[in-house]
């Protein structure tokens, strides 16, 4: 198990984590530069941005946390999961129904994350018994089913139309008190993920992800660790759905398409499913362009699909790592003086 989960957690023979290790102070400090950077603009743009930027912000940060949870499984794990939106778009409908029945929003907040992780460990359940291709397809069915019932339960989800007409709490009606609010609890969700990648059972899911055979040849069980991956990125999933609700005021059915669980893989993807910091970058990336470079244009989904085979061909393990690369052969002295 140690082998496993040794080479889970470096990434492997000739990765590029290797590469860096002998260079690892160019690579952290522009690290941290580059986050500072990224929440200075956060602060100023809270304080004293429009309401389009406002919205830019609390999206970007609604998709990072969604695509964080969603990479819990998809780059730890190595479960192509096409179905998180399921539970994002659960949490998102629960919250509201129960909201509209009076109920208060801290115990609908607790309902319905509640909720998203009961159902994310039956689906992951019954999900596993399957691999592969045939995982990621029967993921993608979740999804349909779950736009499916939120279509067709008119009298509970208000159909194609959606769900409003729910009250939220006063201290959510703020242009920017909701914005830091969304922004803050996204913060504190992704930092839940990373406590979950750094931790005895994150370096489990990358053995189980890398070495699923012979991590069971230890005596350890990959489905147990597989479905509790499940519980947890459901968890986060739902808070994302939850953040969204908030954030428009309503759940509608595309919530929970297959279309809206390919968003986070597709975030994940542009910004590095092997990096804790990937699917937050991927997810800043995502929404740059499509509201400032592509600015919701009809053809949006051509320009991001040409994204993505740049992305595979040059930058297969996503913009995290290409910046990571870079830094070490910007800065090469203070790798070496630090190696």
């Amino acid at each position: 198990m140690t082998q496993a989960t040794t080479q889970a957690s470096t990434g492997g023979a000739g990765t590029p984590a290797k590469v860096l290790a002998s260079n690892p102070a160019p690579s952290k400090a522009l690290e941290r530069a580059v986050w500072l950077a990224l929440g200075a603009v956060c602060v100023y743009i809270i304080s004293t941005g429009s309401a389009s930027a406002l919205n830019t912000i609390e999206l970007t940060a609604i998709l990072a946390l969604f695509a964080s949870g969603t990479n819990i499984l998809v780059g730890q794990t190595g479960l192509l999961s096409f179905c998180q939106a399921a539970f994002y778009g659960e949490s998102a409908y629960t919250l509201g129904i129960l909201l509209k029945h009076n109920v208060s929003f801290g115990l609908a907040l607790i309902g319905a994350l509640a909720l998203a992780v009961i159902s994310s460990v039956i689906v992951g359940i019954v999900l596993l018994r399957t691999r592969h291709l045939y995982f990621a397809l029967a993921s993608l069915a979740v999804s349909q089913l779950a736009e499916a019932v939120a279509v067709t339960q008119y009298s509970l989800t208000g159909g194609n139309n959606g769900l409003f007409g729910f009250t939220l709490p006063s201290w959510l009606s703020g242009t920017r008190s909701l914005a830091w609010i969304i922004v803050l609890t996204a913060i504190v969700g992704i930092a839940v993920v990373i406590a979950v990648e750094k931790s005895t059972f994150g370096i489990m899911l990358r053995a189980v992800r890398d070495r699923r055979d012979r991590t069971a040849s230890f005596g350890v069980s990959p489905l147990v660790y597989e479905v509790g991956a499940f519980a947890i990125a459901g968890g986060i999933c739902g808070l994302a759905g939850c953040l969204a609700l908030v954030q428009t005021s309503g759940a509608t059915p595309d919530m929970a398409s297959w279309t809206a669980s390919a968003v986070p893989v597709m975030a994940c993807v542009i910004g590095g499913m092997y990096s804790i910091s990937g699917p937050i970058i991927g997810a800043v990336v995502y929404e740059v362009i499509y509201t400032y470079v592509l600015n919701g244009s009809a053809d949006w989904e051509i320009v991001f699909g040409a994204v993505l085979i740049l992305i595979v061909l040059f930058a297969p393990r996503g913009v995290a790592d290409l910046a990571k690369r870079l830094g070490a052969r910007i800065l090469p002295e203070g790798g070496r003086r630090h190696g």
